[in-house]
């Protein structure tokens, strides 16, 4: 299992905007010209590029049996994906070619506390692999590839799964649909 920023595997972005479409019901044009953003206002060096694709995509962490161990254990490691300070940034995680989980960073996720960014937004894993570390293993990665960032944010409508990934709870929050929600935050690593 890999995870993969969408900004150094950009084949992958009408499988992984169609992926994410049939999980959230939004319009898979808008993922996929958020995913097109991601890799145009990059700020990753060409020479980084050039090693990426050469090397197939420098940004995977392949998982135990397990699950995924926990990209970045080690505050110290240095990670050319550190590098990233704009968003939107999209992840996906492959296993072999199929998607299994997703994630993004965005400004806003609908919410009227702008002043609460960037988010964590879309975060989805196929019941197949739940419970097996995926989803932590993915914020982690997240953590560490958005250190330009002092903070993450994210809007949610479920207790105690990012308590336990050590997401702090900040507010209950206003949403663009009325629904409401729960605002968490956490430091990035690196």
């Amino acid at each position: 299992m890999q995870i993969v920023p969408v900004r150094l595997y950009p084949q992958s972005i009408p499988k992984a905007s169609l992926w994410f479409s049939q999980k959230w019901g939004i319009a898979q044009s808008e993922y996929e010209q958020s995913m097109r953003e991601s890799i145009t206002t990059s700020d990753i060096t060409e020479s980084t590029q050039s090693q990426d694709s050469k090397k197939g995509n420098v940004c995977s962490r392949s998982g135990a049996q397990e699950g995924f161990t926990p990209f970045g254990a080690r505050k110290q490691e240095q990670h050319p994906c550190n590098q990233i300070n704009v968003i939107p940034q999209w992840y996906i995680v492959l296993e072999g070619e199929n998607i299994i989980a997703g994630a993004g960073v965005i400004d806003n996720d609908f919410h009227t506390r702008k002043d609460l960014s960037p988010n964590v937004c879309a975060l989805y894993v196929e019941e197949k692999y739940r419970k097996m570390g995926v989803a932590r293993a993915l914020l982690e990665f997240i953590r560490y590839d958005m250190n330009a960032y002092e903070r993450l944010y994210l809007l949610t409508s479920h207790k105690g799964f990012y308590e336990k990934c050590g997401w702090k709870y900040v507010c209950d929050v206003e949403t663009d649909d009325k629904k409401g929600g729960r605002i968490y935050e956490i430091g990035t690593l690196g």
